[in-house]
């Protein structure tokens, strides 16, 4: 069980990092830096969000496992912030809004570009959104099994909902152990969300209304 929350936790540790950096980045650019087509590429953002997963998964697996991808923890990693970035991105864009556009405008007066305005004012400001990304990521990579199951299927690289979905199966019907695994493995998302809780609360509704 140690080996496979391990691999549960770089996978979801790893995953909510790219997905704030990556998201982030792209929710500032669509919420205070208007261009040409921004709306329209944004909505195709959102759109990915209604493809269902299940529905594109096994081309997926078709073409890493050509480029050998498979069972890499970087892979995985892609495979998981492909398929809910465009959420992440509406998210940060809905906050960014919320904030005033004065900000912005007088960092640009005082000499600031707008990768400096981003980095050092609104991304402190955004920490909340940040917060509430990282962690309802870290939850949903920690928790999932169809995506591990199929890109992670290794025993050395295999998560701990993999490990558990197929113990009963391969190697015990003691439910008494796939209950206490399952136990043990819902310890570190509760952990999480108790700790960063106030952050989640404050990130949701400050990232509702403009």
């Amino acid at each position: 069980m140690v080996r496979d929350m391990t691999n549960s936790a770089i996978l979801a540790v790893g995953s909510a990092m790219v997905m704030v950096v990556l998201s982030s980045i792209a929710g500032f650019g669509f919420a205070k830096l208007r261009f040409p087509g921004s709306q329209a590429l944004l909505f195709y953002c959102i759109g990915t969000i209604t493809v269902p997963v299940i529905a594109v998964i096994i081309p997926e697996y078709v073409n890493f496992s050509k480029v050998g991808l498979l069972n890499t923890y970087y892979g995985t990693i892609l495979v998981y912030v492909a398929f809910n970035l465009g959420l992440c991105v509406f998210f940060f864009t809905s906050y960014f809004r919320s904030l005033p556009d004065s900000l912005i405008e007088s960092a640009l007066v005082d000499g600031a570009s707008y990768a400096k305005t981003y980095f050092r004012i609104m991304l402190p400001m955004a920490v909340p959104a940040v917060i509430t990304v990282g962690v309802l990521m870290f939850i949903l990579v920690w928790n999932d099994l169809l995506v591990a199951l199929l890109f992670m299927p290794g025993l050395d690289t295999r998560t701990i909902g993999v490990a558990l979905a197929t113990l009963t199966s391969q190697h015990s019907d003691n439910l008494g152990a796939v209950t206490a695994g399952a136990l043990v493995s819902a310890v570190p998302t509760v952990l999480v969300y108790s700790f960063f809780q106030r952050y989640l609360v404050t990130g949701v509704t400050m990232g509702a209304v403009k």
